[in-house]
């Protein structure tokens, strides 16, 4: 079983060729090595140096992964020097086990890490962060469409990481009323 959503019960609804409008300007990824700060203000994700930032419309690539500075794989050190300290520390239940990993929370995001200390994904879910493709929690599911093309599946709103074999690497997008209410980045728990 796929757990599509672990940390925001929310009502998804797919993304709709219907609900496209036309393509509006997303703002492009902070310049690569740009310093790590924890900030409240608007800001799009920004990639490590050296990786390719990602173009509308294209496949994912691991510019994708990253939100302000953060990405899964990073370990808590990471998190910290990109993100700064959390404003508060818990755990998320593993899937229906008795296992409980831990959740790192900021202002408009949750991050859930593996029993290892390494970030599996995160959720955005207050406009403020934003994608490398510049999509935020607010936005509508024209943003979503102009910035990432069709979603895999037309039930639902997430784009897969094709170069990754597990299949659960993913961009989730939760939509309420046509708007963005979270964003998955990172990992699916299978």
């Amino acid at each position: 079983m796929r757990l599509i959503q672990l940390l925001t019960p929310i009502v998804f609804l797919g993304c709709s060729v219907a609900d496209r409008k036309p393509a509006a300007d997303v703002p492009a990824s902070a310049p690569a090595g740009q310093a790590a700060a924890h900030t409240d203000t608007l800001s799009p994700a920004r990639p490590a140096a050296g990786v390719a930032v990602p173009r509308p419309g294209e496949a994912l690539v691991a510019a994708d992964f990253y939100v302000d500075g953060v990405r899964d794989g990073f370990d808590s050190a990471a998190v910290r020097r990109a993100a700064g300290a959390p404003d508060s520390v818990g755990h998320q239940r593993f899937l229906e086990s008795s296992e409980f990993l831990p959740t790192w929370n900021y202002r408009g995001r949750t991050i859930l890490f593996s029993d290892e200390a390494l970030v599996i994904s995160q959720t955005l879910t207050a406009p403020g962060l934003r994608t490398a493709r510049g999509v935020q929690v607010g936005d509508s599911v024209s943003a979503v469409l102009a910035a990432y093309g069709l979603p895999q599946d037309s039930g639902s709103c997430y784009y897969l990481d094709a170069s990754d074999a597990s299949g659960l690497h993913v961009l989730e997008f939760g939509l309420v009323r046509g708007r963005v209410a979270s964003i998955l980045v990172g990992y699916w728990l299978d």
